[in-house]
């Protein structure tokens, strides 16, 4: 639990980048708790709120990783309570990536 504090307190400040990495290291600690999906749903909403707060040079690899974690969200828990959620970040990522491939 207090792992997953950690992160969340992360992602309330907009620390998003320390969000993801405490969040990461939570579910390599503990991966069998409660928070597992819970914690992958804030991974994904952080990465995507620090790609559309990033420069335009870095914002490609944000999505990119954005949609990396919604796969991982969905691989895991599909039917879960965030899946809807899930879902979109990884359309919205994925139409940023568009509009920053063909300019």
């Amino acid at each position: 639990m207090k792992a997953f504090d950690a992160g969340k307190m992360y992602f309330n400040t907009r620390n998003y980048s320390s969000a993801i990495q405490s969040l990461q290291n939570m579910l390599k600690d503990f991966p069998d708790s409660d928070l597992v999906e819970d914690a992958r749903f804030l991974m994904a909403k952080s990465s995507i709120n620090h790609a559309h707060n990033s420069i335009f040079t870095r914002q490609k690899e944000r999505y990119e990783q954005t949609i990396e974690y919604c796969n991982a969200y969905m691989k895991r828990h599909a039917t879960g309570e965030h899946s809807d959620e899930i879902i979109k970040y990884k359309k919205d990522s994925q139409n940023e990536l568009n509009k920053i491939e063909n300019g």
